[in-house]
């Protein structure tokens, strides 16, 4: 045996091996809610909504008022118009 103790060591298993070990998900989840990453996350998620608000700002619409319109909607438009022209 090598410097390892435990021979599940020495055999290449790790106690955290087993992906559904509850314990194990527990503490990394609390490991992830601290404030450091949380702030880091937020910060990523105003970075892309900022950014995402930019380019709209910057670039034009794809899709005018006609395309925004249900065919339904369009089809009461077309009525109303006949029935005033009439």
């Amino acid at each position: 045996m090598t410097n390892h103790d435990s021979p599940g060591e020495a055999a290449g298993t790790d106690e955290r091996s087993h992906p559904l070990r509850p314990g194990w998900i527990l503490r990394d989840i609390t490991k992830s809610l601290r404030p450091p990453r949380l702030l880091l996350g937020l910060l990523a998620a105003c970075l892309l909504l900022i950014g995402g608000r930019g380019w709209d700002l910057v670039t034009p619409a794809a899709a005018g008022p006609a395309l925004t319109v249900s065919a339904s909607e369009q089809a009461e438009q077309r009525l109303l118009a006949s029935r005033k022209s009439g």
